[in-house]
């Protein structure tokens, strides 16, 4: 009877032994999960600032002219053929759109003349 009460006092402490390693690496690998998340989300994080930063550098005016004349149709819009008694018209203006195309065609040539400063092949 003493034999198998210290059997049973023996296999009780291999298992508790068990039990508690496995405990033990159950808790290195969810810590090492979560520092492995906490590493991914700084990464991301300094990714979107980067993108953030960019976007907000970006010249807006100048973007939007450009695709507003790469997206142009011919022809766009004419003014009236003649003045009217009651319109007079200032120096032929229209706003910010009498100049948006030559600042494009100005953005365009200074792009061609970087790529052109850099690839000097291409000629």
């Amino acid at each position: 009877m003493t034999e198998l009460l210290a059997f049973a006092i023996f296999a009780l402490t291999v298992i508790s032994a068990m039990g508690i390693l496995f405990a033990l690496a159950l808790r290195q690998s969810v810590r090492d999960f979560a520092q492995m998340q906490s590493e991914l989300d700084q990464r991301r994080q300094a990714e979107v600032q980067s993108l953030l930063n960019r976007l907000m550098a970006i010249r807006w005016e100048d973007f939007i002219t450009v695709e507003e004349t790469q997206t142009a149709d011919e022809g766009g819009f004419f003014p009236p053929e003649g003045p009217s008694e009651d319109d007079t018209m200032v120096g032929g203006q229209w706003g910010r759109l009498s100049n948006m195309r030559e600042r494009a065609e100005a953005l365009e040539e200074n792009e061609r003349q970087l790529l052109l400063e850099d690839f000097p092949e291409g000629e």
